[in-house]
């Protein structure tokens, strides 16, 4: 977690953060001490969104600021219903 907090201090930019399983839950499909790195990327005050994956739905959660966006597992099988993406909008 240390290298997490050094990066995010040594950047001036906005941050979107990638992760292959989910920060905005807290059980065992999701990052071990979700809440905690949470708390780091609220604290850093530039982490504008994270997509994150390792789910079987498309979902959304604004908290406390930032944006979770998980995005529904490629597993499920073919055709449009299956698709696993999102869309943003910037503004």
């Amino acid at each position: 977690m240390a290298e997490l907090i050094r990066d995010l201090a040594q950047t001036n930019h906005p941050v979107i953060v990638f992760v292959h399983q989910r920060l905005d839950e807290a059980n065992v499909h999701s990052v071990a001490g979700a809440a905690v790195v949470r708390g780091i990327l609220e604290h850093s005050g530039k982490v504008s969104a994270v997509f994150q994956g390792h789910s079987h739905q498309n979902e959304y959660q604004d908290i406390n600021g930032i944006h979770y966006c998980t995005m529904r597992a490629v597993i499920e099988g073919r055709g449009a219903g299956n698709n696993g993406y999102s869309e943003i909008a910037c503004v």
